[in-house]
């Protein structure tokens, strides 16, 4: 494997810089005006005046494109946020006081970033699902000489960064790829209609496949959906009261299909 070093940056400190105080200088940022220094950044409600957690921060959100050294040195040193349609708008967005609107503008960002880009071609490539312990030997194959803390702290790092801009979900061990364009439908509202005749036409016509069956006696009035699994190993009943909880069904059925693949192949 290449040396992942050019693509993909790691912070040499986690206890500074971490995926919550990059999302706390961004707000942060939003308050300032797209050029700014150090200065202004504390006089604008910086959680801390350390110089060190300061420049390392902002390096790191040098690298992930966010932001840009302008010009001066020290006290006097100038930054500017990106120019990028994307990073412009998450500021607006933050200055706007809507942060889910600018997660999604991160998320457009990232996904053009090579952090991400190098993650989804070289780490899950094809797949959907992988563990932290893959991430971890992933990141010791490609960036040599580390400790093993390094490459398990630099694992979850990357991840948890991701999750903001819910381009990747972490469930104890478990990564779910949240790449929406993998996936994407294009769906004509005119042809709605008629594609749900045609797979109601298949489904009573075909018996080899599952026909859905529904006791009304116990459906009730309620505000949460109710999901089942029961198979091989599996008896886990998931209840859907917003939209992220459907992220942990996909994790689930991705773990199905992976089992019945494996079934198959022996």
């Amino acid at each position: 494997m290449e040396n992942l070093n050019e693509k993909i940056k790691l912070p040499s400190n986690w206890m500074l810089v971490n995926p919550e105080s990059i999302w706390r200088y961004l707000l942060t940022i939003s308050k300032t005006g797209n050029v700014f220094s150090k200065e202004q950044l504390i006089k604008s409600g910086l959680y801390t005046n350390n110089e060190d957690n300061i420049s390392r921060n902002l390096s790191y959100l040098k690298y992930l494109g966010i932001v840009e050294e302008e010009r001066g040195k020290g006290k006097n040193q100038k930054f500017l946020v990106n120019e990028n349609s994307y990073v412009r708008n998450i500021t607006y967005e933050l200055k706007a006081g809507r942060e889910d609107a600018a997660k999604d503008k991160l998320k457009e960002h990232f996904k053009n970033h090579i952090l991400f880009q190098t993650l989804k071609s070289e780490f899950f490539k094809n797949e959907k699902e992988k563990t932290l312990h893959e991430l971890e030997h992933f990141l010791k194959d490609g960036i040599p000489n580390k400790s093993p803390v390094y490459y398990q702290k630099g694992g979850e790092f990357l991840i948890k960064l991701l999750s903001i801009a819910s381009l990747a979900t972490l469930s104890g061990n478990d990564i779910l790829l949240n790449d929406d364009n993998d996936n994407q439908i294009i769906v004509n509202d005119d042809d709605v209609e008629s594609n749900a005749e045609i797979i109601s036409s298949n489904v009573e016509t075909n018996p080899s496949i599952p026909q859905p069956y529904f006791d009304e006696a116990l459906i009730v009035p309620s505000n949460v959906y109710t999901i089942k699994f029961v198979g091989p190993g599996m008896n886990t009943t998931l209840e859907i009261q917003e939209e992220d909880d459907l992220l942990i069904v996909e994790a689930t059925l991705v773990k199905i299909r992976k089992k019945l693949l494996a079934n198959a192949s022996n």
